[in-house]
């Protein structure tokens, strides 16, 4: 009967939120799909609310905010019906949920949306759980917005707060990635490439940990700045350890392989090959959309006038 039902619903949660956790997206989606109409069918109100909150999670994390945000903003609504608007597992949907809001470019209901999940951190009562780890998602969260505004200094400060609170409560995990890579792709759109390379370097363990697309993204940064600063064989390694992870994993968001594109052809520059160069420029310019992260296109320019400063 129903009790049947919403039990299957909840084990294709649980299945989905694995195969997310191992980088394969598209098939938990699936999962995730299935999961929200079985719920749905039965009024299984958690696992209406769990399943939403994935999927859009790995919406988001693919890249598409568009798609994301109902999913998110309804199981934020469902978060606090259910569990109440301090739970742990409400400000984690509500980070995600600003973080969707921030790709999209409405910064007022990000921010308004990650402030008042800061100021209920404090309340978390769930299964004797502190804050402390919430409150490092979502100043994470709240970094990346401020990425996305260009507010590089503020967004350091905010990644800094974040992995020390990660360093300390989880050290061994792997949540303490996002921080340490949001603060070295900071500091390298702000010019400064070596203090980029050593958060970089900060990241990599954490990468390790994690999904194929982070330690794709720590190796096409290293690459980069190896090219930009002349080390060319450096840049060569890096890149050719991406590109095999690439080749061996499932990576949702298109946005990786245009960034490695963007790497090769800072390399094909240091290499003194424009030809080359504006060959990978073009494929980048084929897979860039109106919806593809600001930062792309400044790169990507950026690229573009160090060709033409070489000719």
């Amino acid at each position: 009967g129903d009790a049947a039902i919403g039990l299957r619903a909840y084990i294709l949660v649980e299945r989905g939120q694995l195969l997310s956790l191992d980088g394969h997206l598209v098939v938990a989606n699936g999962a995730f799909e299935r999961a929200i109409a079985l719920a749905d069918a039965v009024g299984e109100r958690l696992q209406q609310y769990r399943a939403r909150r994935m999927l859009g999670a790995n919406r988001l994390t693919a890249g598409d905010a568009a798609a994301a945000l109902p999913l998110l903003e309804r199981a934020h609504e469902m978060a606090i019906d259910v569990l109440g608007a301090s739970h742990r597992s409400t400000l984690t949907c509500a980070g995600q949920l600003a973080l969707a809001y921030g790709r999209l470019e409405r910064w007022p209901e990000a921010d308004r949306t990650l402030q008042q999940a800061l100021a209920a951190a404090a309340s978390i009562q769930h299964r004797g759980a502190g804050a402390d780890v919430v409150i490092a998602q979502l100043r994470d969260n709240l970094a990346t917005n401020l990425w996305q505004q260009s507010r590089y200094a503020e967004c350091i400060a905010e990644a800094e707060r974040s992995l020390g609170l990660y360093q300390a409560h989880v050290p061994d995990g792997l949540q303490g990635f996002n921080p340490a890579w949001r603060a070295a792709t900071c500091a390298y759109q702000a010019g400064d490439l070596a203090d980029a390379e050593a958060r970089a370097r900060i990241a990599l363990p954490y990468a390790e940990r994690g999904a194929a697309a982070g330690r794709i993204n720590v190796r096409r940064l290293r690459a980069t700045i190896a090219a930009r600063t002349g080390r060319i064989d450096d840049a060569r390694a890096q890149l050719a350890e991406a590109d095999a992870l690439l080749a061996d994993g499932e990576v949702a968001n298109p946005a990786v392989a245009t960034a490695l594109d963007l790497a090769r052809a800072w390399l094909a520059v240091a290499e003194g090959d424009p030809v080359g160069a504006r060959g990978h420029l073009a494929r980048v310019d084929a897979t860039i959309t109106p919806a593809s992260s600001r930062w792309l296109s400044e790169e990507r320019d950026a690229v573009a006038a160090r060709i033409d400063d070489g000719r």
